[in-house]
């Protein structure tokens, strides 16, 4: 496996989170870092969420079986596709559930989200040799920089404008791999 996709696994969403917080910061004229959890509190949700919160439950369906799957029948970008939407449909009901982390993100924000999440996921993993392990630790990534973000430690003012920025980011750095990528190369041009 590749020391770069475990770099970009773990550093792509808090990077476009950091980007829409410098942005949203512009906007507004006044920059105040946000004041993060200490280490050992950020490090043991990390542990929790990687162990208990998703990740390694649900990637070896999502990545693990449902993409290859797909993969034999469509090209990536079909793949991805369909893998968003059961990924979108297996999240919806977290909405309803009292403590659950999809309760403090608005729904179509989240829903938005997932889909160049999706793209990365699909490059990661492929361009990882079809690494679960990788997959699971973008997905981690994702859930730790939502939880800051729905926290409203890294924007006080998210509402208005870290959602659309975030969103933004998300959706160039997903159009760039899509567009640079072999992995969805053969179905662009």
């Amino acid at each position: 496996m590749p020391v770069w996709t475990v770099v970009a696994a773990c550093l792509l969403p808090p990077a476009a989170a950091v980007v829409a917080f410098l942005v949203a910061a512009r906007i507004r004229g006044v920059l105040e870092w946000p004041k993060l959890p200490g280490p050992s509190l950020l490090i043991a949700a990390t542990i929790e969420i990687f162990l208990v919160g998703g990740p390694l439950g649900e990637e070896p369906g999502w990545r693990g079986f449902l993409l290859p799957w797909l993969r034999r029948r469509a090209g990536a970008l079909r793949a991805t596709l369909v893998v968003w939407i059961v990924w979108l449909a297996w999240h919806v009901p977290l909405f309803w559930v009292p403590g659950a982390g999809q309760q403090e993100i608005p729904p179509l924000e989240f829903a938005v989200a997932l889909l160049p999440y999706a793209v990365m996921a699909t490059w990661l993993y492929e361009s990882s040799h079809h690494s679960i392990l990788i997959a699971a630790l973008l997905h981690t990534s994702i859930n730790v920089t939502f939880l800051l973000a729905a926290m409203g430690i890294l924007d006080k003012d998210q509402g208005r404008l870290f959602w659309p920025i975030y969103l933004g980011a998300l959706t160039v750095i997903a159009t760039a791999v899509a567009v640079c990528s072999r992995v969805f190369r053969r179905q662009l041009v």
